[in-house]
């Protein structure tokens, strides 16, 4: 249902007004309205436009900008200081910052070239050390140079020999070796002289040079890797200190720093409902909406904290106001999880009406008239039923996983009226019978069965347009809705009279009322107002889709069964019928879903539902902020 909102109020010295509005964030069901553009009776000016609120406003956006730079820094912090005086602790802090910020900003370069370091060292290790046992010592040859390089593929190898052998002429040795992830590692030995050219191509072809031990004058290919190993292990040495300092600094102040941004936050997000404030040269004015049920809470917190001196007073709401009132839908344990279904739809508007509690009645009921077998609803019982158990941090999937246990309770209830326990095993199993029909091999009274189920529903919706045009004082929507609905019941009527003669005496008075009621149709609802009634007619037929959706189950089911019994393996049959019914079962979870909710959101939503709402949206602390103060 929509929980019913009231406009309120506040008053009081302009001296505390930002001390009520902190007040009112801590409350937390106030939703402001922006003021600026409302008239009023006296000459006020918006406390969002004071240049001594916009200075402030600044000064804690540049103050929050330079705390976020120095904590973007360093590990996050559970732990804050909740006894500092924030106001008078932030500027010394801010004086800090500057120099906080540059020692961290070099000990985060420190770690990134070390990081690098480390990066290069081991892919240079690694591909050295595939290389090593083909070198043996003939590095050692001081009339040699050695370059060692990594390429992508064999394919790359080969072009680059072709260009090694037209560049030097054959005066050049390549040892190759595959590399794990495909690549290929690469020796080139070839005289000091030709080594300016050798750079010169791998800058010109891309390919990094991992290496030259000739001009690092190593003895060895076993050298050179030692020392890389040395490197690494001294890199590493100084990115643990680096981090060491880090993780001290985050200890000492980033517990400050954190509650000083909590602070800030919580100051702008006060500046940001200035909007909603007015003041005079004496006091101040907040206007917001307020659940009815809170008012009085929040009036006696007010005057309890400020000694009277704050007044919260009711207004009244204009019809002109209705379509700004802000939205709560708040529903019984029962029909709170189908909000999900609601939650897809734009907010209904304050004059309207919450489809919830009405599809939380008739959804399952479509729901399991579509699939109707005991059977599947024992599987879709006991998958709810795990999913509440074992995914309680997910609010959607528990809300969905009670929405399937009540349709599972449908639909063991219609699958016990058709008699249907995994189609028609639960003749052959248990000695199931229909209650009052099989559905296989009733199509018309199944037909007749949907016909009157989406009647009833139509006249449902068309019943609370009706009341909800009278409620609103709308009379002239009022009576073409109440017509309409007698309409519609009138010419159902009438067709039943061709199916039961001895109604036929009916027949003429319900002509006249119908001819009656066109007139009055055009009157209040215009031209095309007739053409409204066949579109009901045809939203009644369009539920015959729940029979034709729940042949299809039916004979899903008939198929696994026959084709099962058709197979001379047991084994086999029990296979295939498994994998049929559960093909069957899947498509009975979304097909009655999808259709379903099809008949709500355009059958029977567009009698009486209107979309529009705005989201309520309370000014209240953040839940981590209310978490820390409890």
């Amino acid at each position: 249902m929509i929980i019913r909102m009231s406009k309120v109020e506040i008053l009081g010295p302009k001296q505390i007004a930002e001390q009520v509005l902190e007040s009112l964030r801590h409350c937390g069901t106030l939703h402001l309205l922006d003021t600026r553009d409302l008239p009023h009776d006296h000459p006020t000016t918006c406390l969002a436009d004071n240049p001594e609120v916009l200075t402030r406003q600044l000064f804690y956006q540049d103050a929050l900008e330079e705390i976020n730079a120095i904590l973007r820094q360093i590990p996050e912090n559970a732990c804050r200081i909740t006894y500092l005086d924030h106001s008078a602790f932030l500027p010394s802090l801010l004086t800090l910052s500057k120099k906080h910020q540059s020692a961290l900003a070099e000990l985060q370069h420190q770690t990134q070239l070390h990081t690098g370091t480390m990066q290069r060292t081991q892919q240079h290790i690694e591909l050295l050390s595939v290389l090593q046992p083909l070198l043996k010592d003939r590095v050692v040859n001081h009339r040699l140079s050695m370059v060692a390089i990594k390429l992508a593929s064999s394919d790359t190898l080969h072009k680059f020999r072709e260009e090694l052998t037209r560049l030097f002429d054959g005066e050049y040795e390549l040892i190759s070796s595959p590399l794990p992830d495909q690549s290929q590692a690469i020796a080139i030995l070839l005289p000091h002289s030709h080594l300016r050219r050798l750079q010169d191509l791998l800058k010109n072809k891309q390919i990094p040079k991992q290496f030259s031990p000739t001009e690092q004058n190593f003895e060895s290919l076993k050298d050179y890797v030692d020392y890389l190993k040395d490197l690494y292990s001294d890199s590493e040495n100084k990115l643990r200190l680096n981090e060491n300092q880090i993780l001290q600094f985050q200890k000492r102040w980033g517990p400050y720093y954190a509650s000083c941004k909590e602070w800030l936050l919580e100051r702008l997000a006060i500046h940001s409902a200035h909007s909603g404030i007015q003041e005079t040269t004496m006091c101040f004015v907040i206007n917001g909406w307020v659940p009815t049920g809170n008012i009085e809470q929040m009036r006696t917190q007010l005057e309890e904290k400020y000694a009277g001196a704050v007044t919260l007073n009711e207004l009244k709401i204009h019809q002109q106001e209705m379509d700004d009132v802000p939205i709560i839908l708040d529903n019984p344990a029962y029909f709170k999880p189908f909000e999900i279904f609601t939650r897809l739809l734009p907010l209904p508007r304050y004059t309207s009406i919450d489809p919830t509690p009405f599809l939380g009645l008739f959804f399952p009921i479509f729901f399991g008239m579509i699939l109707g077998d005991a059977g599947y609803a024992l599987v879709l019982l006991f998958a709810g039923i795990a999913c509440l158990l074992y995914l309680k941090r997910h609010p959607l999937i528990q809300d969905a996983s009670r929405v399937m246990i009540v349709c599972a309770g449908y639909t063991a209830l219609f699958g016990l009226l058709y008699g249907e326990f995994f189609g028609e095993q639960g003749a052959h199993l248990i000695g199931l019978q229909p209650l009052i029909m099989s559905r296989s091999g009733t199509l018309m009274p199944m037909l007749y069965f949907t016909l009157a189920v989406g009647t009833f529903h139509i006249l449902v919706g068309l019943t609370l347009g009706a009341f909800k045009s009278l409620i609103l004082r709308h009379l002239k929507e009022g009576v073409f809705r109440f017509i309409s609905l007698l309409f519609v019941a009138a010419m159902i009527i009438l067709a039943l009279t061709f199916f039961y003669p001895e109604t036929a005496n009916l027949r003429s008075p319900l002509l006249i009322a119908i001819g009656i009621s066109i007139p009055v149709l055009i009157v209040s609802g215009g031209f095309l107002a007739p053409l409204e009634m066949l579109k009901h007619i045809g939203h009644i037929i369009s539920y015959t889709r729940i029979m034709a959706v729940g042949m299809t189950s039916v004979m899903l089911a008939y198929v696994a069964n026959r084709l099962a019994g058709e197979i001379g393996s047991l084994a086999a049959g029990i296979a295939v019928a498994f994998l049929l019914h559960l093909f069957n079962l899947i498509l009975g979870i979304f097909a009655p879903t999808v259709h379903a909710l099809r008949l709500h959101y355009v059958e029977f939503f567009s009698k009486f539902y209107e979309s529009g709402g705005r989201q309520y949206a309370p000014f209240k602390r953040s839940p981590s902020q209310a978490k820390e103060e409890t």
